[in-house]
């Protein structure tokens, strides 16, 4: 039993990290950030012009030269399909993390608490600065 933990919090951790690696930094924050902003009406209105809008799914450069249209449709299927589970686990990862963030949180003391706040709000003006340039 402890070992079947184990595995999964690691394959949990390896999975965060490769998730992270596959994004631009921040860009999981702004996502959130986007979603938590958004009415709930807007979001279903959104989704509607979305699935109207369908852009063109872009196909590796290897790609491109070598498949059928109906080759196309089919890939646009798998990758529309894989993409929705992906962001189900991104979102899981996120809960996960944001869980495992507050659980640390709780080990420190007020002070250490006051002095990480202080540290993520000058790594947050750093990066607001590096991205302004």
């Amino acid at each position: 039993m402890v070992r079947s933990i184990g595995r999964v919090a690691s394959s949990v951790a390896l999975m965060a990290m490769c998730f992270a690696l596959a994004q631009p930094a921040g860009a999981q924050q702004k996502r959130a950030t986007k979603e938590k902003s958004a009415p709930a009406s807007k979001d279903k209105v959104e989704s509607k012009d979305a699935e109207a809008k369908k852009p063109a799914m872009r196909l590796p450069v290897y790609y491109t030269s070598i498949v059928t249209e109906e080759q196309r449709e089919k890939i646009a299927t798998a990758y529309a399909k894989y993409n929705a589970k992906l962001a189900k686990l991104r979102a899981e990862i996120e809960e996960i993390t944001t869980e495992r963030d507050a659980a640390m949180e709780e080990m420190l003391t007020p002070s250490q608490r006051t002095k990480v706040a202080e540290l993520k709000e000058e790594a947050k003006a750093k990066r607001q600065k590096t991205a302004a340039k």
